[in-house]
Formats: structure tokens, sequence, C-alpha cells
């Protein structure tokens, strides 16, 4: 399995220490890098960073291995420093990443969309999250993340949808179901007569 990812994956992998259930499909790393080994191309999901320890349960791993497709169970990620980069969509291939559920603790996440623009960040991240589907599908209308049910904190939290709005904050936080935001900013990436200009349909700048 190990020679097998690193001689037909799209990313390059390596790791202090890996142990791997074939039949289960589950799967225990530390000391994790990953990098993209065309780092340039934009039709596979892109990742570049490290991931402190990673466990995965019930990994699809015919499909991984055969397919290229990723889907699990369970995972949870500890400490992870990573820039995700969306592909592209496409008609004939599936680039989405399928999770029933994911835990990261303490991460720092990055999130661009294929052309590189800069869509999410996210400080000291700890994340709950069930049904997550993460591809460019789901970042169409903006947003990169596709889930059913999430509880979250995290500190320095960018978010750029479009070219219109920058939307920032200090600290979010979800309690009993409500989200908590300290120190939201909505910027305007545009100066009125810009936005007239190159949006001439929108009623207004604030809308």
């Amino acid at each position: 399995m190990p020679n097998y990812i690193k001689n037909n994956s799209t990313y390059k992998i390596s790791y202090q220490m890996l142990d791997v259930e074939l039949i289960s499909g589950n799967i225990m790393a530390k000391g994790i890098t990953v990098n993209n080994v065309n780092p340039d191309q934009n039709k596979s999901l892109g990742l570049q960073g490290t991931i402190d320890s990673l466990k995965i349960s019930r990994l699809g791993i015919y499909d991984a291995v055969f397919s290229k497709k990723f889907s699990s169970k369970n995972i949870v990620l500890i400490k992870p420093i990573l820039n995700i980069v969306l592909a592209n969509v496409s008609k004939d291939k599936d680039n989405t990443i399928k999770l029933e559920n994911v835990e990261i603790k303490d991460g720092k996440i990055q999130v661009f969309k294929a052309n590189r623009k800069k869509v999410l960040g996210l400080n000291s991240l700890n994340l709950k999250v069930t049904g997550l589907e993460l591809s460019s599908d789901t970042a169409e209308d903006g947003f990169p993340l596709g889930f059913d049910t999430y509880s979250v904190e995290a500190r320095q939290i960018f978010y750029r949808p479009d070219n219109i709005y920058l939307f920032l904050a200090d600290h979010v936080k979800t309690e009993k179901g409500v989200l908590n935001i300290r120190r939201f900013s909505l910027v305007p990436l545009l100066s009125y007569t810009q936005f007239t200009k190159y949006f001439p349909d929108k009623k207004n700048l604030i809308n």
C-alpha cells in the first residue's frame, strides 16, 4: 500500500509512522508531509502542508487506489497546517472528497479556488463535521464546503466569497447550535465607482 501510494498518487506523501489495515480500511499515521506531484495542475484537489497525526476509519481503499476517489467513515486530523486548492469543476471527472465525519484539532487551514485566489482561512481551528463534502462544485457560490451538521471554534477568520466583499472575524465559536462571532468586519473590496462599473445590475454595494 505505501509503495502504491508513492508510485501512483497525485501527491508526494512522507510520514514518520504509518499503520494500514487493508481489510478494515483503518489507517493511522504520524509526522505527515504532503505536497502535489504537479503543483501547477488544477484537475484534482491540491494539498500542501503537514499533519501531526492522522486517523482514518473505513477508507474506501479500492476506490482510493484504483479510481483516485476518496471516501471515509471518519477522519481525525491533529494539528494540520494545510493549504487546499480546489480542483476545477469537470463534467468528466468526479473531484469530490466525501467524508461522513471529520474532526480537526488545533488546525491552520487555508482554502484556495482553482485560480489560486484565497477564499477561506482559519487559525486555531477545532472542528467537528458530519456529512462533509469538499469540491469546487460547492464553491461555485463562494463557499467551498458542504456539510450536514457542525461545531466549530476558530480564530483569525478570513472569508472572501467573491471580488466584492471580504469577511473578517477575530473569533468564531458554536455554542448550543448558535454561532457566536467576535470582532466581525465586512470589508468592501471595490469603491462605489468600481462597483457600479463592474456590477451595473446590482442595486448597491451593501445589499
